[in-house]
């Protein structure tokens, strides 16, 4: 289950290579404040991406999902399951047995995801520049002050143009959770009911709510 909640569960902790211990590196802040800038001009946005879980054995599983993003709100759709968020209520919809369970939302709970990952870095992050790879896409490499983490380093891949290519998750197990954003839209708008789950819409479903 673990692979496939990416947006509370799955995501947190990191270390970088030793050179990268202590260090808030100018060169990486430069670039990863001008990523955060052309994002946070978007007053939503939706986009394709797929979930790679590599072992350490390198083999790998993906998930193929897309998520639509306003604010704190967010609908994520990953083909059997859906988790609709509208900032207060979470809603986890499993397609296999018509089932929904609802809790409350706390977004302390939620390290890392496509809500926060363009501005992680800004609270609680180390941060070094790592290289420039052919087709000027720079590779910068994020570790959380606190220690202990299972998850201990984020890699993140930048376009020279600021979009967010891929960023990828190392836990201490061997085991890497990468995102890949396959297509970005940020021209879409939508209203605040978008990110509410109807059951009009799914006949016959079970709610099972564990809010208070």
């Amino acid at each position: 289950m673990k692979k496939y909640i990416i947006w509370s569960v799955c995501l947190l902790g990191f270390s970088l290579t030793s050179q990268a211990q202590g260090q808030k590196d100018p060169a990486a802040l430069t670039i990863l404040e001008a990523m955060s800038k052309r994002y946070k001009a978007y007053p939503s946005f939706e986009a394709d991406f797929t979930n790679s879980l590599i072992n350490p054995d390198k083999s790998k599983e993906d998930i193929s999902g897309k998520v639509t993003v306003k604010g704190e709100m967010y609908k994520l759709d990953l083909g059997e399951q859906e988790v609709i968020n509208d900032g207060e209520n979470l809603w986890t919809y499993l397609k296999e047995v018509n089932e929904v369970n609802v809790t409350e939302y706390y977004p302390e709970d939620q390290e890392i995801s496509l809500q926060n990952i363009f501005t992680i870095y800004e609270e609680g992050y180390k941060y070094v520049y790592v290289e420039e790879r052919e087709g000027g896409y720079h590779i910068i490499d994020l570790e959380p002050e606190a220690k202990g983490r299972d998850i201990y380093k984020i890699r993140m891949e930048i376009a020279s143009n600021s979009e967010l290519k891929s960023f990828t998750m190392f836990e201490r197990s061997g085991v890497k959770y990468r995102y890949t954003i396959n297509n970005f839209n940020g021209d879409k708008t939508y209203s605040d009911s978008f990110f509410q789950f109807n059951e009009s819409d799914y006949p016959g479903v079970e709610v099972i709510d564990f809010r208070n």
